[in-house]
């Protein structure tokens, strides 16, 4: 049986805008809003920008199928994008980021992402916890 869908999000960030945040707040930004894991993938490409705003829509789509918007869910940096070993993005949620999608009664989330030209999009499902 298919679980239901608590809710779907999606987001799209100008990756020239994201340029220019990462140009004039640079580290301090990365810091705030990326996790460890997430930064050092986006820091290893050859242009990390594109990464990086794909990675801010996930959050941004995170805040929006859990119904509350991106700061009442979470802090930025603890709702991180990781891949798996076949490369598949996943959301990775800590501190209270995880505890809020529990009380939201959260179960699974599946996320795709994708960039192209000036733009990165995200989608966020996510499906209500069976007990």
């Amino acid at each position: 049986m298919m679980e239901p869908i608590l809710g779907h999000g999606i987001d799209v960030v100008s990756i020239s805008r994201m340029r220019e945040t990462l140009s004039r707040q640079g580290e301090h930004f990365i810091a705030r809003v990326f996790g460890v894991t997430e930064t050092a993938y986006c820091q290893k490409k050859v242009d990390p920008t594109p990464s990086f705003a794909a990675r801010f829509a996930a959050k941004e789509a995170y805040g929006k199928a859990l119904g509350l918007g991106l700061g009442p869910s979470g802090e930025f940096s603890e709702i991180e994008v990781i891949h798996d070993q076949a490369g598949v993005p996943q959301l990775v949620l800590k501190g209270s980021a995880k505890e809020i999608f529990y009380q939201k009664g959260g179960g699974e989330i599946f996320l795709s992402l994708t960039h192209d030209g000036d733009i990165a999009m995200a989608s966020v499902i996510i499906t209500r916890r069976i007990q």
